[in-house]
């Protein structure tokens, strides 16, 4: 399961939790029924003493009906964005692949690299409504549409497809893979 590796962004994250929460008029109890989790785990979220995972903060901004990216963006986040490599959070996908968002919150378009190492595979299928890219920086990737459909792209290539077909990413080389996708609307 994808886990945060920043753990100074744990108590903002916690704080904004709580205010889209009480912003929606939910208790804790509400939200833990929404998204299967625990009271008492989502209230250590948002009083900051557990870190959490991406696939559990999925599941909270979708019940609360804001973007993922919201939780990490400062309220007052001017319609600019700009992100420093070394400022860059990463989060494991499992088998060695990790994804970082790259823009913060600016409406509805959603740009993020994932990185592969050699044979990595992003082990779930995504499923969205919308639009998406992927665009591959370096190496060669199978992307993988509705189980069946395969397209090995190397350096350079882009594919563009609706996110409702699902799809997922594998690194089909000895050396390291990494892609940008963009997508539309932002579904973290």
């Amino acid at each position: 399961m994808p886990r945060m590796k920043d753990a100074q962004q744990t108590p903002q994250i916690g704080k904004r939790i709580r205010h889209a929460r009480k912003g929606a008029g939910l208790t804790l109890k509400n939200l833990a029924a929404m998204t299967g989790l625990s009271g008492p785990y989502l209230s250590q979220m948002e009083n900051g003493r557990v870190n959490t995972n991406v696939t559990h903060l999925e599941s909270i901004s979708r019940a609360l009906g804001v973007s993922i990216v919201s939780l990490f963006a400062d309220d007052d986040s001017p319609r600019v964005s700009e992100t420093r490599r070394l400022e860059r959070r990463w989060f494991d996908l499992g088998d060695g692949a990790q994804e970082s968002l790259l823009i913060k919150g600016l409406g509805n378009l959603e740009t993020f690299t994932i990185r592969l190492p050699s044979g990595a595979d992003t082990l779930e299928q995504s499923s969205h409504p919308g639009e998406e890219f992927t665009f591959v920086i370096t190496g060669r990737v199978r992307l993988l549409l509705n189980g069946d459909q395969v397209h090995d792209l190397d350096d350079g290539d882009i594919l563009y497809y609706l996110s409702e077909i699902p799809h997922r990413w594998l690194n089909v080389t000895d050396g390291d893979s990494e892609i940008l996708v963009v997508n539309t609307p932002a579904t973290y």
